[in-house]
């Protein structure tokens, strides 16, 4: 490769992985210089990519939403080229004109022979939970022959024609607006499972509480993006041991539990960790880490240093 071809794909890396930092790129093989260009473009607060490259693989590593790093899904339409993306459950192939769903939180593969081109709209992760069920399929390929997949598909077209500069003047509402129209647009054409029976609707909630552990959602919020009462909510926790705000409680000492233990966090001060972990008052955080472990959070983690 040459000096000015590796000074290509590193710039290339910094500016993908900007967007995702566990974006990983395999540029072509030693006969083809590599090409790409990742422009994003800012619609109103709304972040819109045009992207170009020859690379013959782009993976996403697997990701935590805990640690706030996966921010969006990726709205994507193929516009030039052949993609075959691929995770551990299904593969499928984009072609001129397809559309797909792709969650920075899971990890997938990208591969094409060729060069490709692709629009690919950031939509926020909470404004997209806030408005689709949390049981529908956030990733795969969508069917865009009937009414909301056409009109989706006319949009994204029409936003990739749209002379960037035309973006500059747009004040922040028209982002939002589009944001949610596309949102709208993209809900009936996700593939959701059967009803949910009460185990379901119990692991959904284990599984909405864990991913936001750092900054923990009202009962009000969390029932919301579950698509129930508050009431059903409470059910789901009351046929156990704990109630919902003891579950999600002792996960979160739990998460600092592990943090304390952990060798890379040994000089992070406690109180900051606990603050990560959605705990603002030290002393409370303390009685509770101590109620549930025992010992204090200083007292645990020299426990931990000498095991």
């Amino acid at each position: 490769m040459t000096t000015q071809n590796q000074h290509a794909f590193e710039h290339w890396n910094d500016l993908v992985q900007a967007v995702c930092s566990r974006l990983v790129t395999r540029r072509p093989g030693k006969d083809k210089p590599f090409f790409g260009n990742f422009q994003v473009h800012d619609f109103g607060g709304l972040d819109i990519a045009d992207i170009r490259t020859n690379a013959d693989l782009v993976r996403c590593e697997h990701g935590s939403l805990t640690r706030g790093d996966d921010r969006f899904y990726f709205l994507v339409m193929q516009r030039q080229g052949t993609m075959a993306i691929r995770t551990d459950r299904e593969q499928f192939i984009l072609r001129p004109g397809d559309l797909a769903l792709l969650d920075s939180a899971q990890p997938y593969e990208m591969r094409s022979p060729d060069i490709i081109n692709q629009l690919s709209v950031h939509l926020d992760r909470q404004a997209f939970d806030q408005h689709v069920p949390f049981y529908a399929n956030r990733f795969g390929k969508l069917e865009h022959k009937d009414f909301h997949g056409q009109l989706l598909q006319s949009l994204l077209r029409q936003l990739s024609v749209m002379p960037p500069q035309s973006y500059a003047t747009l004040a922040p509402q028209h982002g939002t607006s589009l944001q949610n129209t596309l949102i709208t647009l993209l809900a009936p054409l996700l593939k959701s499972g059967s009803p949910l029976s009460k185990h379901d609707l119990r692991s959904l909630a284990e599984r909405m509480i864990e991913q936001n552990l750092h900054e923990p959602l009202s009962p009000q919020e969390l029932a919301s993006r579950l698509k129930i009462s508050v009431r059903q909510l409470h059910r789901q926790f009351e046929q156990g041991d704990e109630t919902l705000q003891r579950y999600t409680l002792r996960r979160r000492l739990e998460r600092c539990a592990d943090e304390l233990s952990a060798p890379d966090k040994r000089e992070t001060p406690a109180a900051h960790i606990a603050s990560q972990w959605g705990f603002s008052d030290s002393a409370y955080f303390s009685r509770a880490f101590k109620k549930l472990f025992g010992l204090p959070p200083a007292a645990y983690r020299a426990r931990s240093k000498d095991s």
